[in-house]
């Protein structure tokens, strides 16, 4: 396994561990104790906030992606 393959477990690891923190955490608790409204709000606001942080994640990739083949690549 070369670094960037590497990187790239480690990027997929971190952003799976943020869409788990960020999203489904926040969600749990606040269903626990609500309303049927507020559970379907949530639910809304946690699909929203999951597709956002899957949307960044990408973007960051492929402008990572793109630095790293500039350093590593003379003449690309």
């Amino acid at each position: 396994m070369n670094v960037r393959q590497g990187f790239k477990r480690i990027y997929i690891i971190g952003v799976v561990a943020a869409e788990l923190v960020l999203v489904v955490h926040p969600l749990l608790s606040f269903i626990s104790k609500a309303s049927y409204d507020r559970r379907v709000e949530a639910y809304r606001l946690a699909t929203m906030e999951f597709l956002m942080l899957l949307f960044a994640a990408a973007v960051v990739w492929v402008i990572i992606d793109w630095i790293w083949r500039g350093f590593s690549e003379p003449g690309a």
